[in-house]
C-alpha cells in the first residue's frame, strides 16, 4: 500500500483528501515563498508545488508526496497572502467587482528506480467576484 505525505499544513487540503477517504499524513514545508524577479504567476505556482514536493520526498523518502500552491491573481499581478486586515480590506477592494484567475500548482513526487520523479501541473479557475460595500 502506497503511503501518501501531504506537503502541507493546509485544512482545506487536508479537508479535501478526508472528503474522499484518502488516508494521509501531513507536515508543513519550510520553502521560501518569495516571487522570484520577472516571475509568471503560473511559473511561481508550479515552482512552490515542486519544490514542497522536492521537501516532502526528502523529508519521506518511502512515500508518494502530493504538494499545492495557490495564489490570486488579478490583472496579471500576484496578490500574496495578505499580512494584517489593511491589506486585506485593500485586497477585497481591488477584488470587488471584477475577475481574476485563481492558480494552483500541483506537485506529486516519488521515488522510482532510485531517482526522484515530480509531476506537476497548474490548473486556473476564473473568477468572477461580485461587487461588494464597505460595510460588507
Amino acid at each position: 500500500m502506497i503511503e501518501l505525505l501531504l506537503a502541507s499544513a493546509s485544512s482545506r487540503r487536508k479537508e479535501l483528501l478526508d472528503q474522499i477517504g484518502v488516508r494521509y499524513q501531513s507536515a508543513s514545508m519550510d520553502i521560501d515563498e518569495s516571487v522570484l524577479v520577472g516571475e509568471a504567476p503560473r511559473d511561481y505556482v508550479l515552482r512552490l508545488a515542486r519544490e514542497k514536493a522536492q521537501a516532502g520526498i526528502e523529508a519521506k523518502p518511502d512515500m508518494l508526496v502530493l504538494a499545492a500552491d495557490t495564489t490570486v491573481v488579478i490583472d496579471g499581478n500576484i496578490l500574496g497572502k495578505p499580512e494584517n486586515e489593511q491589506v486585506a480590506s485593500d485586497m477585497l477592494r481591488q477584488l470587488s467587482g471584477s475577475a481574476h484567475q485563481v492558480l494552483t500548482g500541483i506537485a506529486l513526487a516519488k521515488h522510482i528506480n532510485g531517482k526522484v520523479c515530480i509531476e506537476a501541473q497548474v490548473v486556473v479557475t476564473e473568477v468572477y467576484f461580485s461587487a461588494i460595500t464597505e460595510n460588507q
